[in-house]
């Protein structure tokens, strides 16, 4: 074997290793660039267990009530975030005065009175169901208004003064405007 036989066998066979570690260095890269991406992608999407924005501080029934009176009447700030939900509530709230009318009234035909009146009760609304609450004494008292009206049409328009005074009463509690509810109401015997 001469000097040049062994020369090219020695740069060969560097070639061959340098191939190999050029080869190895990119699988490499390859697998790193692989878990760079993933954990972005991992960071940028949002986990629902850990970020998960709750509606009325994860409130509802009866407590989101109580806490909802003492944030709109400024004796409490243990919920500041609140009152971003605001819109949400009032919705919750019109739609529980709308359902306990409807009952009422459609009870009132049927002539087939609730013992009890389901107070807290699931109420849908475009964000999903929640769990609604109200005094129970404004409560009964709404379906008990509506009872009658669906009942006779005697003291509808009474009745109707009525509703709105529970209305006010529940509007005066939590700080929204009784024309929100109006729509909620059913139509006097004038506009009937």
């Amino acid at each position: 074997m001469n000097a040049e036989s062994l020369i090219l066998a020695v740069v060969a066979m560097l070639c061959s290793i340098l191939l190999g570690l050029f080869v190895y260095l990119i699988i490499k890269l390859n697998e790193f660039e692989k878990q760079l991406f993933t954990r972005q992608e991992a960071r940028s999407e949002p986990n629902p267990e850990n970020n998960e924005i709750k509606i009325f501080c994860g409130l509802d029934g009866q407590a989101l009530w109580d806490a909802w009176v003492q944030f709109a009447n400024g004796s409490s700030n243990q919920y500041p975030t609140l009152g971003s939900d605001r819109n949400i509530y009032l919705a919750l709230l019109r739609q529980h005065v709308k359902d306990l009318i409807s009952e009422g009234i459609s009870h009132g035909r049927d002539g087939k009175a609730q013992a009890q009146v389901q107070n807290p009760r699931v109420t849908s609304i475009l964000r999903g169901d929640f769990q609604s609450y109200l005094p129970h004494s404004t409560c009964d008292r709404i379906y008990e208004l509506a009872y009658d009206i669906g009942k006779t049409d005697e003291y509808r328009d009474d009745n109707i003064a009525s509703l709105r005074s529970c209305i006010i009463t529940i509007c005066q509690s939590t700080q929204f405007n009784p024309a929100d509810f109006e729509a909620c109401l059913p139509a006097t015997r004038s506009a009937a």
